[in-house]
């Protein structure tokens, strides 16, 4: 009965250092990441439109898009990775 609490114990105590470290440290990094991807796609959009009589410029524009999209995407997908490690480890720790 005793390993039985311990056990009990244990999975609270794992379940709340996942669920601190996911809250307090990944999901800041991954919003600060999520702002800056979305900040050099509207620098881009700005870009494009400003050099849309200079051809470098508009590529340089379409680039930054690009890279911004590829951003927005990569941090999402990221996101979506915490969340299921997170939710398998949970998941483990209270079985």
């Amino acid at each position: 009965m005793l390993s039985l609490f311990i056990h009990v114990a244990h999975a609270a105590t794992t379940d709340s250092i996942i669920g601190k470290i996911k809250t307090e440290i990944i999901n800041p990094i991954i919003g600060v990441m999520f702002g800056f991807a979305f900040i050099v796609f509207l620098y881009g959009i700005v870009e494009f439109i400003q050099g849309s009589s200079n051809e470098k410029e508009t590529e340089r524009g379409k680039q930054h898009i690009i890279w911004g999209i590829l951003g927005v995407v990569i941090m999402v997908a990221a996101m979506g990775i915490v969340n299921t490690i997170s939710s398998t480890v949970t998941t483990l720790g209270g079985s």
